[in-house]
């Protein structure tokens, strides 16, 4: 499927009136919070000038996303997931803007060798193991079930080995990720749950006090955020 230039999601941080078409991203993420690394590395940080030498980097093994060789130009990347080009040692991991786009920061080679999952869901297998289900569309299987939804974990790239249980709580640094204070880093002060089918609230404090769905929240740390997110 083609996807118009007017029709691409708000989250990317490209020109809708240069071209008619843009790259459709194959993503595990969900499709408003995803751009393929074509369009990430071509229209957004303007390493290359053309599709045809995207392809020639992933040709020569020369791209990395999470630790993997990508091979498709249409790969879609996501929030916390990390982008390395290790020939221009460059990392770069994927966070959000105050305006609710993705952006795309500057980190040394030892962060690129983690990243922060939001646990969405979880789920018990025959075995009796629990299945963690990630905010990035991938799972983690484990046998000791400490671990709760909303909970954050950090793991390694690519081997997905759990360093850090961060749960969800108050007092805890947290990552905005929509609404009108998006991108901001916060603490958590109280978790708000409604009645009914109406979205819980989170009241949060960072350069004043404000609140937002649960949804938009993604904690990152204890007293600060375990990896370099602004």
């Amino acid at each position: 499927m083609h996807l118009k230039r007017l029709a691409v999601p708000r989250s990317w941080t490209v020109s809708k009136k240069t071209d008619y078409w843009a790259t459709t991203p194959k993503t595990s993420h969900p499709r408003e919070r995803a751009i393929p690394i074509n369009v990430v590395l071509r229209d957004v940080l303007g390493i290359v000038d053309s599709t045809r030498e995207v392809k020639k980097i992933i040709r020569d093994r020369g791209l990395l996303v999470d630790g993997n060789e990508i091979n498709d130009h249409k790969h879609g990347v996501g929030l916390m997931d990390v982008i390395s080009i290790p020939e221009a040692e460059l990392h770069l991991r994927t966070t959000i803007d105050s305006k609710n786009r993705l952006k795309f920061i500057k980190i040394d080679e030892q962060e690129a060798n983690t990243k922060l999952c939001k646990i969405d869901n979880k789920k018990i297998l025959k075995n009796s193991e629990t299945q963690l289900n990630l905010h990035d569309g991938t799972n983690i299987t484990i046998e000791a079930d400490d671990y709760k939804t909303k909970d954050t974990i950090k793991i390694s790239i690519p081997t997905k080995e759990i360093q850090k249980h961060i749960p969800f709580g108050k007092g805890k640094k947290a990552l905005i990720i929509g609404g009108k204070h998006a991108g901001e880093i916060a603490e958590i002060k109280t978790h708000e749950i409604s009645d009914g089918s109406k979205p819980n609230h989170i009241l949060l404090e960072g350069e004043e006090e404000f609140r937002t769905i649960e949804e938009y929240v993604i904690v990152v740390g204890d007293e600060e955020p375990e990896v370099t997110l602004q």
